[in-house]
């Protein structure tokens, strides 16, 4: 899918973190949890949200 969701998303968020996980199909974090969860990890430590 590429980049394609943080096109579609970019135009109406202030703040878009976005990462492309390669060899990924639809649904990211059943194709590559252990490379999704630690970006989801740090993005919730820098937001504050952990």
């Amino acid at each position: 899918m590429g980049d394609a969701l943080a096109r579609q998303l970019a135009p109406i968020t202030d703040d878009l973190v976005h990462h492309v996980v390669p060899g990924c199909a639809h649904i990211i974090p059943l194709d590559a949890p252990t490379t999704v969860v630690p970006l989801l990890a740090d993005f919730l430590a820098v937001e504050g949200l952990s």
